[in-house]
């Protein structure tokens, strides 16, 4: 029969490696560890695109970081991660190298975008002829997929097609706000749009343009349709 010394015995039983109450607390200690890294940032490969005006892209993820430059309404970016508590992208952009981008701007697949003007064409494909039907303000439809200028649409009850991206914005899954959050969190802010695009409908013909308000005629006009 095999025995144990009491020192042996007493050696055992106080070895912090066996105090099972120690584990719930190093278990809960690792998991908030966890936590606190997902929130930060988190992988994500996606093509997603820019829509609602020209996007500040910024050297850090939160409203105070330098903007680099602005990126075009309709541009693909390649989404590499979430940060910012979920409100920032990750991306590269052009020779600019690595930056972020609001999220609330760049639209991926899966996500819900809702039109923007009246009776807006929905084509068979990017740069399509054959227009499939039209939409209008506020009809919205989940993204399938994204092309330049393009997002490849599937609203409710109708057809996938492709509509061009200067014609919707990305639909907030909660309450929008001017307002803005320095720390990145949060609600959206449109202060990270340089300019909120938009469209115009010409009604007549040969309708000058100028170049400002009571300014010269420029050396061009706009025709309906």
């Amino acid at each position: 029969m095999c025995s144990f010394s009491r020192n042996e015995r007493r050696a055992e039983n106080e070895s912090p490696s066996l105090h099972s109450e120690s584990f719930p607390a190093q278990i809960n200690d690792t998991l908030y560890s966890l936590n606190i890294k997902t929130k930060e940032m988190f992988s994500l490969m996606a093509n997603g695109i820019v829509l609602g005006g020209k996007l500040k892209f910024r050297k850090k993820a939160s409203t105070s970081g330098t903007v680099i430059t602005s990126i075009p309404t309709g541009t693909v970016l390649s989404v590499s991660a979430v940060s910012g508590n979920d409100s920032w992208y990750q991306t590269t952009y052009s020779t600019y190298g690595t930056g972020y981008v609001m999220k609330s701007f760049v639209a991926v697949a899966s996500d819900t975008v809702e039109v923007n003007a009246t009776n807006v064409n929905v084509r068979n494909s990017a740069n399509g002829s054959t227009v499939l039907y039209t939409l209008s303000s506020p009809a919205t439809a989940t993204v399938q997929d994204v092309s330049s200028d393009w997002v490849k649409i599937q609203p409710s009850g109708k057809k996938v097609g492709w509509i061009k991206a200067d014609y919707v914005n990305k639909k907030s899954s909660g309450s929008s706000s001017s307002g803005g959050n320095s720390s990145g969190g949060g609600s959206s802010s449109s202060s990270d749009l340089v300019g909120k695009s938009g469209m115009v409908a010409v009604n007549a013909s040969g309708l000058n343009v100028r170049s400002s308000a009571n300014g010269s005629l420029l050396s061009y006009k706009l025709y309906n349709g």
